[in-house]
């Protein structure tokens, strides 16, 4: 790959050869640290839902079919939902850099709306087809009646709280606060979801439903959570740590 990109003669503008300076260990270090950090909060949290799998898994036919559809379709929705993230950070990220927070503002509230339709889009093709999906994971009526009540309350009530938690997040990681509503969520998801999934799934007898219930409690509290942080957001000192950061990899190319 690297003889290639020297040899073809098209990467001449965009390819930085390595340099002395390109081996900087206290930025290497700082990187690093930074990196372990955010990936041992990212394992947590997805450990957290890997708990709550094995929690639905404990409670019979009936529910673990039940819980592995909601599951799957809820992968469906969520890689729907990274797309439109990745795309919001990055123009929100980019409004920042160049010194503008209304811009950046508005790019955070167009990318709201846009997850918010593509729930409204979800919720129209489940009140639509919901029967018929259920038909495809399930075959006994009783099991049918049980997997549409806990799909009524993933469609209606925890996808819509799900969309604030990423909506939200478009703001915050364009405007470089990944770090704090990570935090956030792994302190929430510990220390009030699992604790919640428990009582309600063992001691309320609910099972499946108790612990998707306790999930829908979760995504509202870390959707209001992260729309108080948004609020409380500093947008000069936003802009001002960006160009500092924008300075800084700027005297590291010169």
């Amino acid at each position: 790959m690297y003889a290639y990109i020297k040899l073809s003669g098209r990467f001449n503008e965009s390819f930085l050869p390595w340099q002395s300076e390109t081996l900087n260990w206290k930025a290497i270090r700082h990187q690093f640290k930074f990196t372990v950090v955010m990936a041992s909060i990212d394992f947590l949290d997805y450990f957290y839902f890997g708990i709550l799998m094995i929690m639905g898994g404990s409670f019979g036919t009936k529910d673990s079919v039940v819980n592995l559809a909601l599951q799957q379709t809820s992968a469906i929705i969520y890689y729907m939902f990274v797309g439109i993230s990745q795309t919001g950070v990055v123009y929100v990220a980019n409004s920042v850099g160049e010194q503008h927070p209304n811009k950046a503002k508005n790019y955070g509230q167009v990318a709201f709306y846009v997850v918010y339709a593509i729930v409204a889009l979800f919720i129209l093709l489940f009140i639509l087809f919901g029967q018929n999906w259920v038909e495809l994971w399930v075959v006994e009526p009783e099991t049918q009646l049980y997997t549409l009540k806990v799909f009524n309350l993933y469609t209606f009530i925890k996808l819509p709280g799900t969309a604030l938690v990423w909506a939200s997040l478009i703001t915050l990681k364009g405007c470089e606060k990944q770090r704090l509503a990570a935090i956030t969520a792994v302190i929430i998801d510990y220390f009030v979801g699992l604790p919640a999934a428990w009582l309600l799934a063992f001691k309320f007898d609910m099972k499946v439903y108790g612990i998707w219930l306790s999930v829908t409690m979760i995504a509202w509290i870390l959707g209001i959570n992260y729309q108080i942080q948004i609020w409380r957001l500093d947008w000069e000192d936003v802009i001002h740590k960006a160009q500092k950061e924008i300075s800084k990899s700027s005297k590291k190319l010169e």
